[in-house]
């Protein structure tokens, strides 16, 4: 099997940067970045979308464009097309009723290696569930590009199963017959025909794939055709020196990297042993005293495995006067930041004075105010005026609240405040 070209791309950076730059090579800007002969093979459709904004964001830093390379996630290899001159390619459901229908109508003693004892009942039931272990083994053999009737030419004459693989053989081209009389082929079969007869896109000249640790076998199959026609590079997330555990597609290599001992720098520091969930809770709530003795902002994010430790924790940080919120299980409805975020969007909507209202009784926002209006600022003088202006004059907004009270700084904030939610200003 051909194989191909390997790079290796350093770890201790992020991967996207140094791809962009591996495949952009010594272009220095002069003229458009043409990488339109590449094919670049991906793991997933989200990676290529990131690739080539990534590609135009690098050509773009040179004021240049970027003719792009066409991005595939690697799987797009292998899928057949839906209809060919010989037919439309079977849903997996009718692939799955084509199987019923012959394991009903295979008499036993014709394929005694596979039915060594007679089902209790030859039932639609008994040859579904049959069925769906006939399509899953069908899938199995498909990542290798096999058929279940290339199992018999690959093995040894005197393999003890052999018998057995020639009769599963003739029932899965049976049901082929079945499926063909339909207008239909396999999906399985038609995977492993795009696989052997795999032809690249018009104008393609060389072939990449990035970060790909677990191609399936049959994608490498057409990765190693293309091989033997024209360049094929792997770029392998990994620095030069670890080469030896990676094999000549990228893949990790099993057994090297199970005799690997993990070094953790700082391990004694960083990882500390508790006898049992009390000891645990304590230790959690010791670390978020330490965060309010430091004075240090923001919200301590504690992930736990063991249920047993959620209520200990809880009730240790409530003892020790600290807040917390166990999302296991409940909704952030009741939540003072799900009410506040509410009342936020709410006034982007609009500015209806409901709306203000809604926002003023959110804590977080009086102490917005209070740290805008400084020390003469209260809350509760606040929310007073507020329902004396609704009893007395029903604003229908925010803009007739201010009209009636212009000497309302907290109206003009909460003005301001939308403003910069809808413009950004």
């Amino acid at each position: 099997m051909p194989m191909p070209r390997r790079h290796f791309l350093p770890w201790d950076r992020p991967l996207l940067p140094q791809a962009v730059a591996w495949l952009a090579g010594d272009w220095a800007g002069g003229t458009p970045l043409n990488l339109s002969n590449m094919l670049v093979l991906v793991p997933t459709k989200q990676s290529g979308r990131r690739l080539r904004e990534a590609l135009a964001a690098y050509a773009a830093e040179k004021n240049q464009a970027v003719f792009p390379p066409k991005v595939l996630p690697l799987a797009a290899l292998i899928v057949p097309e839906e209809s060919t001159n010989t037919g439309q390619v079977a849903s997996r459901l009718e692939s799955l009723l084509a199987w019923a229908e012959v394991l009903q109508a295979a008499e036993s003693e014709e394929f005694r290696a596979v039915f060594p004892i007679d089902p209790p009942v030859r039932n639609f039931t008994w040859a579904a569930s049959l069925a769906r272990e006939f399509v899953r083994l069908q899938d199995t053999l498909a990542e290798v590009g096999l058929h279940l009737a290339d199992v018999p030419q690959k093995v040894e004459p005197t393999f003890p199963e052999l018998e057995r693989w020639q009769q599963i053989a003739v029932l899965e081209t049976r049901q082929a017959e079945k499926l063909a009389t339909l207008g239909l082929r396999d999906g399985q079969a038609a995977k492993i025909r795009q696989a052997r007869a795999a032809v690249l896109p018009a104008g393609i000249a060389r072939v990449v794939m990035i970060a790909t640790p677990d191609p399936r076998p049959i994608a490498l199959t057409v990765l190693a055709q293309h091989a033997a026609q024209l360049p094929v590079d792997v770029l392998i997330f990994a620095p030069e020196n670890e080469a030896v555990v990676f094999d000549g597609w990228g893949r990790p290599e099993p057994e090297a990297w199970a005799r690997r001992t993990l070094v953790l720098t700082d391990f004694e520091r960083c990882v500390q042993l508790c006898a049992d969930p009390a000891a645990q809770a304590a230790r959690v709530v010791a670390v978020a005293q330490s965060y309010r003795a430091t004075g240090a902002e923001g919200m301590l994010g504690v992930g736990v495995v063991d249920p047993e430790i959620l209520p200990l924790a809880e009730t240790g940080l409530r003892q020790a006067g600290l807040g917390s919120f166990n999302p296991e299980g409940r909704g952030r409805h009741g939540d003072g930041l799900y009410q506040l975020l509410a009342a936020l969007a709410g006034l982007v909507r609009d500015e209806a004075f409901a709306t203000v209202e809604a926002l003023a009784r959110c804590p977080d926002f009086l102490s917005y105010l209070e740290a805008r209006l400084g020390g003469g600022f209260s809350a509760a003088h606040f929310l007073k005026k507020l329902d004396r202006l609704r009893a007395g004059h029903l604003p229908p907004d925010l803009a007739e609240a201010q009209r009636h009270q212009p000497e309302m700084l907290e109206l003009a904030a909460v003005a301001e405040l939308r403003t910069a939610l809808t413009t950004g200003e």
